[in-house]
């Protein structure tokens, strides 16, 4: 993942997406921190 591969240390969100489970945990075992700024996931119309 590109974020990870770059240094990135902390990504910021306004919500959580409903698909990012894997996103999650690589981001947790590479030591990237996550905020998620409004806890609900957002909703797409047509998914």
């Amino acid at each position: 993942m590109l974020i990870i591969s770059v240094g990135i240390t902390k990504v910021v969100a306004r919500k959580k997406y409903h698909a990012a489970q894997d996103t999650r945990e690589m981001f947790q075992q590479a030591g990237v921190e996550l905020v998620v700024v409004e806890q609900e996931v957002e909703q797409y119309s047509l998914q």
